[in-house]
Order: C-alpha cells, then structure tokens, then sequence
C-alpha cells in the first residue's frame, strides 16, 4: 500500500478506533542502505511492565503489558519519493479488547471532561 505520510497518520488512526487497539514506536527510525527509512509499529500491549516502586504506584485496573509479545505490528518504509509501505501484521495475539486499557483520545477526553462539568453524573 502506497499512500503519504498524513494519510497514513489518518489510515493508523482509523485502524486504532476500529480495531480498538493502538500501535506505538519501539525503537527509533533506522535508515536502509536505499536511502528509504523504516519505522516499526507494535501493539501498545506488547512487552514487560516494568514498576519503579520509589516513583508510581500500580493503577487499580492493573498493566495493560502482557509479559509478552502481541504479533500485530506494522513496519512502515518512508520512500524517498515521499510515499509510504506499510506492512502490516493485523492479527492479535495473546488478548482481547479490555475496556479498562483502551486509550482515548484528545477529543473524546474533551467530550467526557465537558459532560462532567455540565453536572453529568460519572457513572453515566
């Protein structure tokens, strides 16, 4: 799939609000002998959590980290021509959609932030 790089932030947006899951960078962009760069995505529920005692406590809904590895990821090649491939791995695995781990974002926060204020009550 070839497409540039502001609609490939609005594809990866609607795949996360679709599929209810998000992708994160793991490492820093590496640079192929083409001259193209690669970016590799992963599942935000990929990896070990880690707990710094002295700084945070655990919150109550618990880690969203798996102790594992989730396989869905996708590796986006920037070509130097400005367009983008992306390679995409969509299965899951290892878990479901937990509600109390879903992300939400800037506008649905304002949503949400707006209705309390206007007196509705949490739990609804």
């Amino acid at each position: 799939m070839r497409i540039i790089f502001l609609e490939f932030r609005v594809w990866k947006i609607q795949i996360e609000n679709t599929e209810k899951c998000n992708y994160v960078i793991t490492r820093g962009t590496q640079r192929l002998s083409s001259g193209n760069k690669r970016t590799y995505y992963v599942c935000n529920r990929s990896g070990q959590y880690t707990r710094n005692i002295a700084k945070r406590a655990i919150k109550t809904q618990g880690t969203c980290k798996l102790n594992r590895a989730c396989i869905s990821q996708m590796n986006v090649t920037h070509q130097c021509n400005g367009s983008i491939l992306v390679e995409r791995q969509k299965t899951h695995y290892g878990h479901s959609v937990d509600i109390q781990h879903l992300r939400l974002s800037k506008e649905e926060k304002n949503i949400i932030a707006n209705k309390l204020i206007e007196g509705v009550h949490k739990k609804r």
